[in-house]
């Protein structure tokens, strides 16, 4: 993970080394083997998984929907998809990013709605 620092990573969504610890979001994560360890739980390492987590393109159909599951459940624990700006408010993190408008995509799908992304996906943040 150190090795691809610089390189055509997931840099706003993707895991953070601060002083040799990994942190996604601002949550604290563990790498045991192939698997993920985060907010006391552990995720199963797949190749699909990891491509969801440190890739800013993802290449289409290589992640399963177990992958895509663990996923969103490691975004939604760690907070990963938001910032606080320097007032101290909650924001979306990278809001014209594919790769938000892709989990939110996900989001979306694994609720059962229709797929809609509005504009402004900081005024989606305030709602």
């Amino acid at each position: 993970m150190r090795a691809s620092h610089g390189k055509p990573g997931d840099h706003a969504f993707g895991l953070k080394d601060k002083d040799g610890q990994f942190f996604l979001g601002n949550a604290e994560v563990g790498i045991d083997g192939n698997d993920l360890i985060s907010c006391n739980k552990r995720y199963h390492g797949t190749p699909g998984l990891w491509d969801l987590i440190v890739m800013k393109k993802l290449a289409d159909g290589f992640a399963t929907e177990e992958d895509k599951d663990k996923y969103l459940d490691v975004i939604d624990k760690t907070n990963a998809l938001y910032t606080v700006d320097n007032r101290g408010q909650k924001k979306l993190r990278a809001p014209n990013s594919n790769k938000l408008k892709f989990m939110l995509r996900l989001q979306n799908e694994k609720k059962g709605r229709g797929v809609f992304l509005p504009r402004d996906l900081n005024a989606l943040c305030k709602r």
